[in-house]
């Protein structure tokens, strides 16, 4: 068989010479090394393979092991459809693959399906759209409001509500003088669930009016005294006040302050003063009464009834 020329004209570390005819020569051998290898003249391919070192069960593994057409496609359409792939073959415009977002962004990339609507039952994942509209529609559906009573009246309970929030100020009492005793404030109340005292009358001889008491209510709740003789600040709850195992948001009318003093006349004691959770039935009619301020010289404030639900 032909012999290969040097290591060092193949390897590239020796330039042959081609004034001598050194560089034909080698590319004559090499030519004809080739066709005696795998040409008409060649041996059979057992010699050919061992006589370049290919083992052919290896080469053969290696072959097997790449990935076919439908995988090559498969790994092509995690970037690009094939549709998109020709159009840029096609045009060579680069920007038809532009802001494609990765398949692994969607569950439908792999094959996975979304309920638009949390369903019962159901094992699949849901949209983030659809958690949206489910927490914003039963948000909506829930009854929440206040109202604010500065004069008697009737409280009815919303369809769907169990559980009020309710507080009662009392009355403030009148203002005393030399003619005559202050008059006391009324009582406020939330039907027969809570009760707030009104706060007493000052006297003629200059004795300042009596604090009202504190409220009293059926479910767990706080309950101030008002204050004897104080023409501002009233028996109202102050805010964030700790309650019933946790802080609760409660509000200051002014109401039930007691009437002022007047030509060295006496003071009204404010209102007292409860707030509290109370149990209630859908539909249910609660009669509100809120206590008149007590007469005098200077009348006191009216109380108030606050209800949140």
């Amino acid at each position: 068989m032909t012999k290969l020329p040097e290591k060092e004209l193949l390897d590239g570390t020796k330039n042959p010479e081609t004034t001598t005819g050194e560089f034909r020569l080698a590319m004559g051998n090499i030519r004809q090394f080739l066709f005696e290898l795998f040409g008409d003249e060649s041996s059979d391919k057992e010699t050919a393979r061992q006589t370049l070192g290919i083992d052919i069960s290896r080469l053969n593994d290696g072959i097997a092991s790449k990935a076919d057409k439908q995988a090559v496609d498969a790994a092509l359409e995690e970037k690009a459809n094939k549709n998109e792939l020709s159009l840029v073959a096609t045009t060579g415009d680069y920007n038809h693959l532009a802001n494609k977002p990765e398949r692994s962004d969607t569950l439908e990339s792999y094959g996975i399906i979304a309920d638009s609507t949390p369903t019962a039952g159901s094992t699949r994942p849901v949209t983030s759209e659809g958690i949206k509209n489910y927490v914003n529609n039963r948000i909506s559906a829930l009854r929440h409001g206040m109202q604010l009573f500065t004069s008697s009246g009737i409280f009815t309970v919303p369809a769907g509500v169990t559980q009020v929030f309710v507080m009662c100020v009392g009355g403030g009492g009148g203002g005393g003088w030399y003619h005559g005793t202050g008059g006391a404030g009324g009582v406020t109340s939330f039907g027969a669930y809570a009760t707030a005292p009104g706060g007493g009358g000052g006297y003629d001889d200059e004795v300042a009016g009596g604090a009202g008491a504190a409220g009293s209510a059926t479910g767990p709740c706080i309950a101030t005294a008002g204050n004897a003789g104080r023409a501002s600040g009233g028996g109202s709850v102050p805010a964030k006040t700790f309650a019933c195992g946790g802080w609760i948001d409660t509000y200051s009318f002014g109401a039930g302050r007691g009437g002022s003093a007047k030509d060295a006349s006496s003071v009204g004691g404010s209102g007292g003063s409860v707030a509290a959770y109370i149990t209630v039935t859908p539909g249910e009619a609660v009669a509100v009464t809120v206590g008149a301020g007590g007469g005098g010289t200077v009348a006191g404030l009216p109380g108030a009834c606050y209800i949140e639900w």
